[in-house]
């Protein structure tokens, strides 16, 4: 038997018991932590070819003599042309059927490309450029 206090009615007029609630809110702490971490940033760091680190605010990568590059944006993005240059955005990137990189104008915007191979973007489509990259490098922790 379940004492009063400890219980209430689901959404259909039946008693849930502590066990149900219990099993309901860490369901719902659980949701609020996993939504918390995708709000986070996702900056990133990489090595060039001489062994120097460069970190930016969102993903990292070397183009084509090894030379890093972050995009400048959080959550932002890079993506590497068919000539092994880097373009980056202030949002997710893809590439067109005509090879063309489009990123997202939206800070952390999705991209996908459809069935006709046109890219589409959260709020607008911009080109890539090379001036949403950025060359930071990383500080020590030795002085």
């Amino acid at each position: 038997m379940y004492i009063y206090d400890s219980q209430f009615r689901g959404s259909h007029g039946r008693l849930i018991g502590p066990s149900s609630r219990c099993r309901l809110i860490f369901s719902v702490i659980l949701f609020l932590v996993c939504f918390a971490f995708s709000l986070v940033s996702r900056a990133d760091c990489i090595a060039d070819i001489t062994g120097e680190i460069f970190c930016g605010a969102g993903k990292c990568m070397t183009d084509q003599s090894g030379a890093a590059f972050c995009s400048r944006h959080d959550r932002g993005d890079i993506i590497l042309t068919m000539r092994g240059e880097v373009l980056c955005g202030r949002g997710q990137c893809g590439t067109d059927m005509a090879g063309r990189i489009f990123c997202s104008f939206e800070i952390g915007g999705a991209v996908m490309r459809d069935r006709s191979g046109n890219v589409r973007c959260t709020g607008q489509c911009i080109p890539g450029s090379v001036s949403d990259c950025a060359t930071v490098k990383a500080s020590s922790s030795v002085k």
